[in-house]
Formats: C-alpha cells, sequence, structure tokens
C-alpha cells in the first residue's frame, strides 16, 4: 500500500470520503458483503495523518466492520464489532478464513 498523508493520497483513497487533511483520515471506498437483516461485513482502507510519536499513527491499516442483527428477543439492536490490522495481520486473518471456509466446504 502506498502511504499518503495530509498533502497527497494514497493510491487506494476515494477523494470522495477522504478526511485527509491534517489531523483526520484516509478512506477507501468501503467493501460490504451481507444483507438486510443479517450477519454483515465491511472492509476498507484507513490511514490518519502521521503524529510525532511512537503511536504508530499514519500507518495504513485495514478496517473490518462486523455487523451482527438481532438473533432474539434478548438483543436490544443491532451490534458493530471494528478491528483495525496492519495490512500483514489481515492477510494472515484472511488465510485463516479461507482454511476455515475450506473445511467447512468440503466438509
Amino acid at each position: 500500500m502506498t502511504q499518503g498523508n495530509a498533502a497527497t493520497h494514497p493510491g487506494w483513497c476515494d477523494r470522495a470520503l477522504c478526511e485527509g487533511t491534517e489531523h483526520a483520515w484516509h478512506y477507501s471506498r468501503p467493501m460490504v458483503l451481507g444483507e438486510p437483516g443479517g450477519v454483515g461485513t465491511t472492509v476498507r482502507n484507513v490511514q490518519s495523518a502521521p503524529k510525532d510519536d511512537d503511536s504508530g499513527s499514519g500507518v495504513p491499516m485495514v478496517e473490518i466492520t462486523f455487523v451482527m442483527p438481532r438473533f432474539d428477543e434478548t438483543d436490544t439492536d443491532e451490534n458493530e464489532y471494528t478491528i483495525v490490522l496492519t495490512g500483514e495481520r489481515a492477510l494472515a486473518f484472511g488465510h485463516q478464513i479461507t482454511s476455515a471456509a475450506r473445511a467447512v466446504v468440503r466438509g
């Protein structure tokens, strides 16, 4: 992934969604999987403006949001859970999911 900052945009940055200012974020177009009322995921690339500290800011990351619907009357509403991973960690996570899915499909 190409890194960007407030003055430049990474190649994946969607200018319509971008907040690429001095203290804001670059965003890619989200990739959404799911159906209304079902389990869904949204994946996009994000990158904050770099800070002058050791926080790791300014590094491109992959943001994954899981949407869980109401399954029964004990659930009050939909729940969203978001994780943010480095590119390397996201690749490893993708391989884990692919391996598990292959095992399920094969039976």
